[in-house]
């Protein structure tokens, strides 16, 4: 018993490794993602920047990088949108966000700013 035991182990094993996949684990997933208050011509400009930087100084000359692009909507609602997403994220608090958009949103009343900033997050 314990002899058909260890042959279907080992008949297992060796089918089992038989059909795993092989896997470039030297090859990196690399994503530049432009800051604000850039345009889609000055993020490709960085993008590839980087991607130069990575095959001549790192000796990778197989990586390439891929452009994850952020859309701009105006100086100010990009640098709201920054705040929010600091916010969401735990970075700053509620409070100090609020006192930033009051600064940057003057004309808006503090009823409407809510309904404002979350129409700039979702664009």
């Amino acid at each position: 018993m314990k002899t058909i035991a260890l042959f279907l182990f080992c008949l297992l094993t060796i089918s089992v490794s038989a059909h795993t996949i092989q896997i470039d684990e030297r090859k990196v997933d690399i994503y530049f993602g432009n800051g604000v208050w850039n345009d889609d011509q000055s993020a490709e400009t960085g993008r590839k920047e980087l991607e130069d930087t990575i095959k001549a100084e790192l000796n990778r000359p197989y990586e390439t990088v891929t452009l994850a692009f952020n859309h701009t909507y105006g100086k100010r609602r990009d640098l709201i949108e920054t705040f929010y997403q600091l916010k969401e994220l735990g970075q700053i608090s509620a409070g100090y966000f609020h006192v930033l958009s009051n600064i940057m949103t003057p004309e808006y009343l503090i009823f409407f700013q809510d309904i404002y900033l979350s129409g700039v997050v979702s664009e």
